[in-house]
């Protein structure tokens, strides 16, 4: 009878898991990033990379099963007489599967308004990387850049900012488009880790 409770346990605790995986990816569903109502293949392929609907390169299933062709765009930065950590640009060549900046560029398979224009073209709000409309990302808060408080007076503690549910990438704490954006969860509009009532998201950094 103890056999069989501890059973049931394991398969209790098994379900749990996977149900709460399943639940974290579902929030895509019926948002923004469920392009044509295809889910989870609106950005992900099982096999092919971005060759299964009609894209260029096998390659990009190499990474995260990216189901979009890479963007070949040079974005360009944001830059600030006090900006004193390092800026550097996202695109021009398609990172590794470690490399930080990932989490921007893999955004810009679509929000350059040029890789996938039948889903964000070049003129829509969204387009937010476009070079040519939009400034690239010369115009928006800078990404791919050090995150360190040592550089910059009123920045918040790496453990606070992780602390509030935001993310920093790689040995040096990089900021990305994911480190305030959850592709995943469009809970707080658009897609943010964190509720930016009262400009609470800004201030988790910007003390």
């Amino acid at each position: 009878m103890k056999r069989l409770s501890y059973i049931a346990l394991v398969i209790l605790a098994i379900v749990t898991l996977a149900s709460t995986g399943w639940a974290q990816k579902a929030g895509v569903i019926g948002t923004h990033h469920d392009v044509g109502g295809n889910g989870c293949k609106s950005c992900h392929a099982p096999h092919n990379g971005s060759v299964a609907t009609g894209g260029a390169s096998q390659a990009t299933g190499k990474i995260l099963l990216w189901d979009r062709d890479f963007t070949t765009q040079t974005f360009g930065t944001y830059s600030s007489p006090t900006l004193n950590n390092a800026t550097t640009e996202v695109g021009a060549s398609a990172p590794t599967a470690t490399d930080p900046r990932l989490y921007s560029f893999l955004c810009m398979s679509c929000h350059d308004g040029v890789t996938t224009p039948s889903v964000i073209g070049p003129t829509k709000d969204e387009a937010v990387g476009n070079p040519t409309n939009s400034f690239g990302l010369q115009n928006d808060h800078p990404v791919n850049m050090n995150y360190d408080p040592t550089q910059d007076s009123g920045l918040a503690a790496i453990a606070s900012v992780t602390a509030a549910g935001l993310k920093l990438y790689g040995a040096s704490n990089t900021v990305q488009c994911a480190s305030c954006h959850n592709v995943h969860n469009d809970s707080i509009s658009p897609f943010l880790r964190k509720s930016n009532a009262g400009s609470a998201l800004c201030v988790a950094c910007h003390t």
